[in-house]
């Protein structure tokens, strides 16, 4: 089982995950929403979950309702 790998949107930097020997590991990330609060993440685990809230969800839940 490996990891999801994201980039950030202003810099394009990998996003480290909390397991990686990366001086960015530990750095806070967000994820963005269109017409909302950006969602932080103190601590990525590698498997796609945002401040508690897992992306793939999150996406499914948006294209249904934009449909």
């Amino acid at each position: 089982m490996g990891f999801f790998s994201w980039k950030t949107a202003d810099s394009k930097e990998s996003i480290a995950n909390a397991y990686a020997n990366h001086e960015n590991s530990g750095r806070v990330v967000y994820l963005l929403q269109p017409n909302d609060e950006p969602i932080p993440e103190p601590k990525y685990n590698g498997y796609g979950v945002f401040g508690g809230m897992d992306v793939f969800i999150w996406l499914a839940k948006k294209t249904v309702l934009t449909q």
